[in-house]
């Protein structure tokens, strides 16, 4: 494999994280949260029946001028009936609570990369870091330090 393959197969494998890990982050991540509460009462039917009895006795004694007495008994059966009819009330009381969270995703990230290459002159492996912050919109600046006695600015678009 020739050097100048090396180096694309190291220039499309860096641009290919890049874009994943750039385009599979979501932007905004939903949350909806639902509770529902039921209250339910329920009265039953109650039914109190109260009989009374009275018992009443009349009696009348009639005297004749003849001598003979005359009786009569009227007995009577009274019955008071009274009952209370508590009837059933179920109450139903629902309650429901909507919560709407929303979280979009933060765009100033600070950006740390490792550096690797190859250097023609010396034919031999470079490596390094960089820095990238963006300052304004999708304009990023950033610094890079290789192994080699060499630094530098960088500046970009995101996109």
């Amino acid at each position: 494999m020739t050097l100048r393959t090396k180096i694309t197969i190291v220039i499309v494998y860096t641009a290919v994280a890049v874009a994943v890990g750039r385009y599979t982050v979501p932007e905004k991540v939903k949350i909806e949260t639902k509770i529902v509460e039921v209250e339910k009462k329920i009265d039953d039917k109650k039914s109190d029946t109260v009989v009374a009895n009275h018992k009443k006795i009349i009696t009348h004694e009639v005297d004749k001028p003849s001598g003979e007495k005359e009786i009569t008994t009227i007995t009577s059966d009274d019955d008071d009936t009274e009952t209370k009819v508590d009837n059933k009330e179920i109450d139903d009381t629902a309650k429901l609570d909507t919560s709407n969270k929303e979280i979009t995703g933060v765009t100033s990230h600070t950006v740390i990369s490792v550096l690797g290459g190859y250097d023609l002159n010396l034919n031999r492996l470079v490596y390094g870091g960089s820095v990238t912050k963006p300052v304004l919109g999708p304009i990023t600046i950033g610094i890079w330090v290789l192994t080699e006695p060499a630094a530098g600015a960088s500046i970009g678009l995101q996109f």
